[in-house]
């Protein structure tokens, strides 16, 4: 990974297993334990600049959450800076190249938000057990999802204010439209979709997954199946043959991979299911073969 990285500076490879809520690695607290951490890749310098102006609130932070076994599509972070540059910035502040797009947000007249929660609208789950290329399904969350979910605060604003609504990922939604003060008299205004993205991430259900959810199901192949291996194709840039490849691997080495899993479970950082364990040493002892 460090090789695959390292000729981009502004890519950070960090020995840190602290999990911090979005965007909350730059307060102070943070920030203490981030540098005091061993920095794989990346221009320290550099990082510590984005650091210092993120907590002097000099410009927008974005931050973006996104797993190591997930993929967004090729526009999903462009048009979330798009859209914090709409209705971030305050009203009377100018943006100096809006040329590449033809399209532009409006915010209330009046309002200068002081944060905004963007959240995914659909996804592809892509089953790794069924076929010898796997199986695709769509699906159209009631929740915020974690791929793609992203925390902006507008120039100014605290980063650890109590007026930005925290929650779990589940729980974000009703959190927002119930207590959430960004600024706005419309809750919804603080939570909104990525703009002109209908598909904005596709998750891969796996053993190397931390939630293991679906992975014990057998799942009946959609009729979409054709359309949606062209959109991961055209969106995530995943083919076939990669993912017939990858799958083979993934069934060949079931029981490795899922002694690896087990060995993360219940770690500093990291998740702690009984569910996901009991799952991780069925694929171990081999009983379950996909």
């Amino acid at each position: 990974m460090i090789k695959m990285i390292k000729p981009f500076p502004n890519y950070f490879l960090i020995a840190w297993n602290q999990n911090f809520d979005l965007n909350l690695w730059v307060t102070e607290v943070a920030s203490e334990s981030l540098f005091g951490s061993k920095i794989l890749c990346g221009h320290v310098k550099l990082l510590k600049e984005l650091n210092s102006q993120a907590r002097t609130g000099q410009k927008i932070l974005l931050e973006t959450r996104l797993d190591a076994d997930d993929g967004l599509h090729y526009n999903h972070l462009r048009n979330i800076q798009y859209a914090a540059v709409d209705i971030l910035l305050p009203t009377d502040s100018s943006f100096v190249d809006n040329s590449t797009r033809d399209w532009k947000l409006e915010k209330s007249t009046g309002e200068d938000l002081q944060w905004v929660y963007w959240c995914s609208q659909s996804y592809i789950e892509w089953y790794s057990r069924d076929a010898s290329v796997g199986t695709l399904k769509i699906e159209k969350p009631v929740i915020c999802i974690t791929p793609g979910l992203t925390l902006g605060i507008a120039p100014g604003v605290k980063i650890d204010s109590p007026q930005v609504a925290r929650s779990q990922h589940q729980n974000l939604v009703m959190e927002v439209l119930t207590h959430g003060n960004c600024g706005s008299q419309k809750k919804s205004a603080c939570i909104q979709k990525v703009p002109r993205v209908l598909i904005n991430a596709i998750r891969a259900r796996t053993i190397t997954s931390a939630g293991m959810a679906g992975i014990e199901k057998n799942h009946t192949v959609e009729d979409i199946q054709t359309e949606l291996w062209v959109s991961a194709q055209e969106y995530y840039g995943i083919s076939k043959l990669e993912l017939e490849i990858t799958n083979a691997y993934i069934n060949k080495n079931n029981a490795r991979i899922a002694e690896d899993n087990l060995k993360g479970q219940c770690t500093p950082g990291h998740s702690c299911k009984t569910s996901t364990k009991t799952i991780l040493k069925k694929y171990q002892n081999n009983f379950l073969i996909p």
